[in-house]
């Protein structure tokens, strides 16, 4: 998979451990301007997996968001592109992948970032990898004449 420091929310981001609801996480893109499509007629994946496992007092769990706005702060006009199904503490183990999801066609706000979301219990650690990417890992080569 190829990334691009730019298109990339941290390797690793932390998870938010001040309790539960929704937290921005992570690098801020900013994409320069805002109203214009991100891939320019070629798709992007949000593309997320866990990079240490994570750990709770409770039953944590876990929701990622890939939301634009129109300010740095991730407070104006905010709009949820994607997000991951919900994950629960168990099966947030180091390598589980989250997510690959190709992100909308759309004219995005001029800021994209990273949401976390944890429900019933606060984290008390681990880490994803999240990125932005035109060639997400789960992409795989077949003989000639399978694609």
């Amino acid at each position: 998979m190829i990334t691009d420091r730019l298109t990339t929310f941290g390797m690793p981001v932390d998870l938010d451990t001040s309790g539960t609801g929704t937290e921005q996480v992570g690098n801020v893109i900013d994409t320069g301007v805002s109203d214009h499509d991100l891939g320019v007629g070629y798709p992007f994946y949000f593309w997320a997996a866990m990079q240490s496992e994570a750990t709770s007092g409770g039953a944590a769990t876990l929701k990622l968001q890939l939301v634009t706005a129109d300010d740095e702060d991730i407070t104006t006009n905010v709009e949820v592109l994607t997000e991951t199904e919900e994950f629960a503490l168990a099966d947030l183990d180091e390598g589980m992948f989250l997510t690959a999801h190709t992100i909308p066609f759309a004219h995005y706000r001029r800021y994209i970032a990273l949401r976390q979301v944890t429900g019933t219990a606060a984290f008390t650690g681990g880490a994803v990898n999240a990125t932005l990417t035109q060639e997400p890992d789960r992409w795989r080569a077949y003989p000639e004449g399978m694609n």
